[in-house]
This record gives structure tokens, sequence and C-alpha cells, in this order.
């Protein structure tokens, strides 16, 4: 079994990535491809959508796959689990957040 981990939230609680490098590289390959709709900046995202999310990794933001946890007043911010790696993010700005094409969402 191959892993590596995603978040350590605290002592007790750790996310970990169990899914083969292969496929996460393809993934990443085709989010980073990924360029948001020109209609994203008037789009809502409901509760349990799977959408683009900008995340900073360290590196700079990149476009990931997420799930809507929960939207907030009048839908300026999200808080969002990313797909690939399970780590939760709150107060996300609509700004940072776009529909993602079907094809994508089901890789």
């Amino acid at each position: 079994w191959r892993g590596r981990a995603a978040e350590v939230v605290d002592g007790a609680t750790l996310y970990v990535h169990a899914d083969p490098p292969a496929k996460l590289d393809a993934v990443l390959a085709a989010m980073r491809a990924f360029a948001p709709p020109a209609t994203a900046a008037a789009a809502a995202h409901r509760r349990n959508a799977v959408v683009a999310a900008q995340f900073d990794d360290g590196s700079g933001l990149g476009w990931y796959r997420a799930r809507v946890v929960e939207v907030g007043p009048g839908g300026a911010t999200y808080a969002l689990r990313y797909l690939d790696f399970g780590n939760l993010e709150a107060g996300v700005p609509a700004a940072r957040v776009a529909p993602l094409d079907a094809a994508r969402a089901a890789l």
C-alpha cells in the first residue's frame, strides 16, 4: 500500500491520499490545463457541487477539484473539501471558485 499525507489536522487526525500516483498525476495535469469559463464570475455554486478551486500549495495558486461543503452568506465565500488531497479550506472567496466541466469532475 502506498499513500501520502494530505493534511495533518492535529495529533490525532491525519488525512492520507491513497490513490496510485499515476492517476493523481493525470488528474493534476488535467487541472493544470484548466481555464475557467468566461461566465465563472457570475456562477453560484450549491452545497455538494464539484467545482474547480484555486489553492496555494506553496508554489502559488493552482486549480484543483473540490466539493462545496458550505456556502457563505450571499455566496461570497465557500468552505471546500479538495477531492484529490482531502484537505478542507473555509472562507474561500467566490473569485477563486469556478464551474468544473463534467470530464474533469469525473477523473
